[in-house]
C-alpha cells in the first residue's frame, strides 16, 4: 500500500470512530457497517481525488463524505426495527407505517447531500425479537454480574481483576473510591492507566502517547481535584510522583487506605464534613491548591 493510501485509511478510521457503527446508505437504501462504508468510499471518485491532495484537504473530504445525519422524530405506532430492514433495500419496502417516515428521511438526507443516516429505531444493533439472537455464552443469569464466565471474560478484556469489577457500583461518588476500584488494572500502554479513566471521572484531557505513567496519572488527578474539589485523591500510600509530590507515582497507591488517618471522601473544600463532623484547618486547605497546580 502506498504511503498516501495508508495515511488516508488512518483518516477514515479516525472519522468512523466518532460515527455510529451501523448506518443507512441513503443512496442504496442499505444498512452498512464501518467496513462497508470504508469499501464504498475507497471505490468512489472522491477517494481517487484525495490521493492527490495534501493531508488537510484529505481530512476535509473524508469528513464530508462520511458525515452522518440523525433522524430526530417522535415515536408513533409501529416503528421499523433492525430486523425489518436488515439485508433489505429501504426504498423497495412497502410504504406503510414507520417505513414511510424512514424512506422520507433518506430522501431528505440525500437532497442535503448526506449519504449516511442514523435512526434510533432501525439502525441500533439491538434485536427486540428472539428470532435472530441467542444468549451470550448461553448464560441465563438475570444479571451478568452473577455470571462468573462473563465477568471473567470482561475482566480479561479490560485488565481489571474480577473482584474489582464485581465491586464496582455506579453510585460511587468519591474520587478515592473510584481510584481504589481501578487500582489493580493493567494496561498494555503505561499511560492508558490514566487515559482509560477519563470517562469515569467525566474529564477531557489530551492523550499524549509515550507519556510517562507518572505524568499521565498526575495530569488526571490534578484535573479531577481541581474541578471537583474532592481531595480524597490525596489519601494514598506509596511513592510520591515526580510530576507533583502531592500525588502518587502509581495508581496502586490507592489499593489500601491508611489504617489510622485518611481524608474524608465527602469533604469538598469545606471546613467540616457534614456527615462525620470532622474539622479541617482552613489554612491548610487554602494553601493546598497552589501546591497541586504548581
Amino acid at each position: 500500500m502506498r504511503k498516501s493510501e495508508s495515511a488516508i485509511r488512518t483518516v477514515i478510521h479516525a472519522q468512523l470512530d466518532n460515527c455510529p457503527i451501523c448506518v443507512l446508505d441513503t443512496t442504496a437504501g442499505l444498512l452498512c457497517n464501518r467496513e462497508a462504508q470504508t469499501r464504498i468510499f475507497t471505490t468512489s471518485t472522491e477517494y481517487n481525488e484525495t490521493l492527490l491532495f495534501k493531508m488537510k484537504r484529505v481530512e476535509e473530504v473524508v469528513g464530508m463524505y462520511l458525515s452522518c445525519v440523525m433522524l430526530s422524530h417522535r415515536w408513533e405506532g409501529k416503528e421499523p426495527l433492525l430486523y425489518d430492514i436488515q439485508d433489505k433495500t429501504v426504498h423497495d419496502l412497502d410504504s406503510s407505517g414507520g417505513i414511510v417516515k424512514l424512506q422520507s428521511f433518506c430522501k431528505v438526507a440525500r437532497r442535503a447531500e448526506c449519504r449516511w443516516a442514523w435512526s434510533d429505531t432501525s439502525t441500533r444493533l439491538t434485536m427486540p425479537s428472539s428470532r435472530n439472537w441467542t444468549l451470550y455464552l448461553n448464560d441465563r443469569s438475570s444479571n451478568h454480574e452473577e455470571s462468573v464466565v462473563i465477568m471473567q471474560e470482561l475482566g480479561d478484556a479490560v485488565g481489571i481483576e474480577l473482584q474489582a469489577l464485581v465491586a464496582f457500583r455506579p453510585g460511587m461518588t468519591s474520587t478515592r473510591e473510584k481510584l481504589q476500584w481501578s487500582s489493580t488494572r493493567v494496561t498494555t500502554l503505561q499511560e492508558d492507566i490514566a487515559n482509560s479513566l477519563f470517562g469515569i471521572f467525566g474529564v477531557y484531557l489530551p492523550v499524549i502517547y509515550c507519556e510517562k505513567k507518572q505524568n499521565a496519572l498526575g495530569r488526571l488527578l490534578q484535573e479531577v481535584v481541581t474541578r471537583s474539589g474532592d481531595i480524597s485523591a490525596l489519601d494514598w500510600i506509596g511513592t510520591p510522583s515526580e510530576f507533583n509530590s502531592c500525588l502518587p507515582a502509581d495508581i496502586t497507591s490507592y489499593l489500601l487506605r491508611h489504617p489510622y488517618c485518611h481524608l474524608c471522601p465527602k469533604m469538598r473544600w469545606r471546613n467540616q464534613c457534614p456527615s462525620c463532623k470532622r474539622s479541617w484547618p482552613w489554612g491548610w486547605l487554602r494553601n493546598f491548591m497552589p501546591c497541586l497546580t504548581s
